[in-house]
C-alpha cells in the first residue's frame, strides 16, 4: 500500500509540473504595459487590483519613480 501511495504521489508531483511548465512561457511572453502615474502607492495598487480583477490583465506591479509617485504597469 505504501508503494502504492508513493506513485500516486510522484506522479501527480510530475503531473503538476508538466501543466506548470506549459503555462508559464504564455503568461511571461505578456509584455508590460504602463497604465498611469499615481501620487500614493494606495491609489496605484487600488487601480491595479480593480484592472486585474477583469479579464484582461492578470497581474499588475507599481514602481516607485523619484519619489515623485508611482507607476502602474499591467500584465
Amino acid at each position: 500500500m505504501p508503494k502504492t501511495l508513493t506513485r500516486l504521489a510522484v506522479t501527480g508531483a510530475l503531473i503538476a509540473g508538466a501543466l506548470a511548465t506549459a503555462a508559464g512561457p504564455a503568461a511571461a511572453a505578456r509584455p508590460w504595459v504602463l497604465m498611469g502615474y499615481y501620487d500614493t502607492y494606495a491609489d496605484c495598487s487600488r487601480d491595479g487590483s480593480a484592472a486585474v480583477r477583469g479579464p484582461v490583465y492578470s497581474e499588475y506591479s507599481c514602481y516607485l519613480v523619484r519619489l515623485n509617485g508611482y507607476e502602474l504597469w499591467l500584465r
